[in-house]
C-alpha cells in the first residue's frame, strides 16, 4: 500500500502513488541516488544566487532511477509512461521537485499524506 500524491504542476495533472513503506531495494536506490547526486547538489547555486541549470540536470539524472524505483502507480496527463520531463524547463523543475520532496518525505517519515 502506497501514498497517493496529486501533482500540483499545471502541465502535468494527475497523481502518483509512491511506495510506503519503501522496500530495502527502494531505500537503497534512494540512498545511492542521494550519494551520487551530492556533488551536483553542491553546485546548484551560482555565486550570484541563480540556478546552475546543468548542475540541476545532472542532479535530476542521478536521482531519476531512484525516483522511478519508488513509483507504484502513475496517472499523469500528458506523460503516459513514468518519465521525468526536462521541458518546458520551469515546469519540469517544479515537477521534479514535487516528485523528489514527496519521496523524501516518505523516506524520512515526514509525510502527512495517508496511505492510499
Amino acid at each position: 500500500m502506497g501514498k497517493k500524491f496529486d501533482s500540483p504542476v499545471d502541465n502535468w495533472k494527475g497523481s502518483v502513488v509512491f511506495a510506503d513503506p519503501m522496500s530495502i531495494p527502494q531505500a537503497l536506490a534512494w540512498e545511492e541516488g542521494i550519494e551520487n547526486a551530492i556533488e551536483h547538489r553542491k553546485n546548484l547555486a551560482r555565486e550570484d544566487g541563480s540556478l546552475n541549470l546543468s548542475a540541476f540536470t545532472r542532479f535530476e539524472k542521478e536521482m531519476e532511477p531512484a525516483i522511478l524505483a519508488c513509483i507504484e502507480d502513475w496517472t499523469i496527463e500528458g506523460l503516459p509512461l513514468p518519465i521525468i520531463p526536462a521541458s518546458p524547463r520551469a515546469k519540469s523543475i517544479e515537477f521534479f521537485n514535487w516528485l523528489f520532496m514527496s519521496i523524501d518525505g516518505i523516506y524520512s517519515g515526514n509525510s502527512d499524506i495517508p496511505n492510499a
